[in-house]
């Protein structure tokens, strides 16, 4: 069934689409809080710092500030691939290592990072202790980063829902929940579907990468539909799904009419990114699977290892 009801009335369209996104939104955030709550508890520190969840062993410093936001610079001696590991954009949890009670956490937002050294925004106010700790013995403030589900980005995104959902949101409100409300909930046909499955075997054959069944699916529902969400917590395998999902677009037969002598239009794909550094990383899952792709930014933004 569809997301909005069919009878045109806009406002509880609106309302509908935005009950519905809002559900999801706080079932995967739950989801994610839950299953980094149980890797942290259940994995060895060695095994969450080579995965990219954790950074034990690292101090901080106050770096700067910039329109009210404070920023922080961790730095764990003796490191030299943290850049392997995290990126700009990535929301992390800073918990003070002292051994002090009940530290304080605070969400933070990553704004760099090099070899042995992160700069992250961690709002308005300074970790619990920082300065006076700085102080006393500069370099002495112990702290630990954990991968977080951010708070923040939900909170803005229930805000922008709520809007939505009171009507407070303009044409975008009806436009969305036109947009989203007519997406279909099954294949449009046989044809599209068996041509989905075939490039998939196609492009799966040509890569190292083999997906399971879930991801199979995912990709296979992505591209059947006009909109679609595929979510999952850290090191579910959402990057190798988006190369594989974009290798089998570029498999499947062209859309729309050739040119004047009768050949067919090569397809394209633009893959968008909320950060430089998942550029970065999507690019290189895609030249790992020989998928011929290009990235576009400032040459300074674009990491080196994909160059």
């Amino acid at each position: 069934s569809s997301l909005v009801p069919s009878n045109g009335d806009s406002a509880a369209a609106a309302a509908a689409y935005a009950t519905h996104w809002d559900d999801l939104l706080v079932a995967e955030h739950r989801e994610m809080k839950e299953e980094l709550r149980d890797r942290r508890k259940t994995w060895s520190r060695r095994r969450l710092e080579s995965s990219g969840l954790s950074l034990f062993g690292a101090h901080a410093e106050p770096e700067s500030e910039l329109y009210g936001e404070k920023i922080v610079r961790v730095v764990k001696p003796g490191e030299t691939r943290l850049q392997d590991r995290f990126n700009r954009g990535d929301v992390l949890l800073l918990t003070p290592d002292g051994g002090g009670r009940d530290p304080i956490p605070s969400e933070c937002l990553v704004i760099d990072v090099g070899k042995d050294w992160i700069t992250a925004g961690v709002g308005p106010s300074w970790p619990q202790g920082l300065w006076k700790t700085r102080k006393a013995a500069p370099g002495a403030y112990a702290v630990r980063l954990d991968r977080t589900a951010p708070q923040a980005p939900l909170t803005a995104q229930r805000s922008a829902l709520d809007l939505v959902r009171k009507g407070k949101a303009g044409e975008a409100a009806k436009s969305l929940a036109d947009l989203f409300g007519n997406v279909p909930t099954s294949p449009r046909s046989k044809e599209i579907e068996e041509n989905v499955h075939r490039a998939l075997d196609e492009a799966t054959e040509m890569t190292s990468f083999l997906p399971n069944q879930s991801q199979k699916d995912a990709i296979s529902w992505a591209l059947q539909h006009q909109v679609s969400l595929i979510r999952g917590p850290p090191g579910t395998g959402k990057t190798r799904v988006a190369a594989l999902l974009v290798s089998t677009a570029l498999k499947l037969p062209a859309q729309g009419a050739g040119s004047d002598n009768g050949t067919t239009q090569k397809a394209r794909v633009l893959a968008v990114t909320h950060s430089n550094g998942a550029a970065d990383v999507l690019l290189e899952a895609l030249l790992q699977m020989g998928v011929p792709a290009v990235r576009l930014d400032r040459p300074a933004s674009v990491s080196a290892n994909v160059q």
